[in-house]
């Protein structure tokens, strides 16, 4: 649907400057730019040290995720084995102690994987709005009047103006 709404714009905004031109409107010339934004945050100092300290806490997390699988594990082949040996009121209580023990493993991960996705946003929203500021600095510089970022097009021509290395310049990349 996105996808739709982006090249019905497209569309759109190319009938009309076609439109314009072919009417002899006085129309400076529009100039369309694109930029790689993921090239970018790759090589912004602070999404690299933030990368690093992001897989340490995330193989931590992962880590301990492990551990619990692997008790989980334990229990219920324990349980397994054991099961036909006990009486109904120890079955019991090793079904709801493994119970349990999923229950934990599963609210540990949501949490972990929340815990992630917060740090990564707290991180990242202040990059984005850096590259949007230099984006627009560029913007005004070359007067280049849309930007699309370049995992959006299907096409683009020599005519249409990479300004990932300006925007580098302006972060001071």
């Amino acid at each position: 649907m996105k996808r739709k709404v982006f090249l019905s714009a497209l569309l759109l905004i190319f009938c009309f400057l076609t439109k314009a031109q072919n009417n002899d409107t006085v129309l400076q010339r529009t100039l369309i730019g694109y930029i790689n934004k993921q090239e970018v945050l790759s090589v912004l100092p602070e999404a690299v040290q933030f990368e690093v300290e992001y897989s340490q806490i995330k193989a931590e997390y992962e880590q301990q995720f492990d551990l619990l699988t692997e008790e989980y594990d334990k229990k219920v082949e324990n349980y397994l084995l054991k099961r036909n040996d006990v009486s109904e009121a120890m079955r019991l209580a090793w079904q709801t102690e493994i119970t349990e023990l999923e229950s934990r493993i599963n609210l540990y991960k949501k949490r972990y994987q929340a815990d992630l996705t917060k740090r990564r946003d707290e991180v990242y929203a202040p990059l984005e709005e850096r590259i949007n500021e230099a984006i627009s600095l560029v913007c005004n510089e070359y007067n280049i009047a849309i930007v699309f970022d370049k995992a959006t097009p299907v096409y683009t021509s020599n005519q249409c103006i990479d300004i990932t290395p300006f925007v580098k310049i302006k972060l001071g990349l």
